[in-house]
């Protein structure tokens, strides 16, 4: 995705929206953090509202609930590459990925069901974990993270429920949505501001 593809989607959706949001994991995986982090500031400046991104999103949840050791889960369809790429994201930020996973799920996304991802995740989520990150944007796992947190005992950050998070966040709304895990629960606010770097 090109600067120029960036600006010309902004150009198409404002002013009717208060917030940009770029729902790309693997985005964040191929700039590396601080080129996203400029990225999401070129277009701030230029757009004059905020900008969250998927990864910038998951490294400034993890740092409010301050969890240092991440299990990584990512979608078969992301290759060894991209995952590779995201293990290395998330460790250049100063976070111990302690496992690192590509989901041996149908690597069509329509035929993953929420109750696939919470089975496979819990039978192989390392002990030494304190939160469990599932990668992909397409990857539809939002629907797992409840059951997932409740068997697990650990926080779940999801691509798509984070995103959603930092988007609230952004413009001082309420970070609560039922039914998508404790980053979305009531009494969960902490104040920090959006894609910190």
């Amino acid at each position: 995705m090109t600067p120029e593809a960036l600006d010309e989607a902004a150009a198409a959706l404002l002013p009717a929206v208060d917030v940009l949001a770029v729902a790309s994991t693997s985005l964040g995986y191929a700039l590396g953090h601080a080129a996203e982090y400029e990225l999401v500031g070129r277009l701030r400046a230029r757009w004059g509202v905020p900008v969250c991104t998927t990864s910038l999103s998951v490294v400034s949840a993890l740092r409010s609930r301050h969890v240092q050791r991440i299990s990584l889960v990512h979608p078969p369809w992301f290759g060894q590459s991209l995952h590779d790429l995201g293990s290395q994201y998330f460790r250049g930020q100063g976070f111990d990925v302690v496992d690192a996973r590509l989901a041996p799920l149908p690597d069509d996304p329509d035929q993953v069901e929420p109750a696939m991802v919470v089975e496979y995740v819990a039978q192989h989520l390392c002990s030494r974990a304190d939160a469990v990150v599932i990668g992909g944007n397409g990857f539809r796992a939002a629907r797992a993270i409840d059951a997932l947190e409740a068997r697990t005992g650990r926080l779940v950050l999801e691509a798509n429920q984070v995103l959603l998070w930092s988007v609230l966040r952004s413009v001082g709304a309420p970070t609560i949505a039922a039914g998508f895990g404790r980053m979305l629960g009531p009494g969960e606010s902490d104040g920090h501001t959006t894609n910190e770097r």
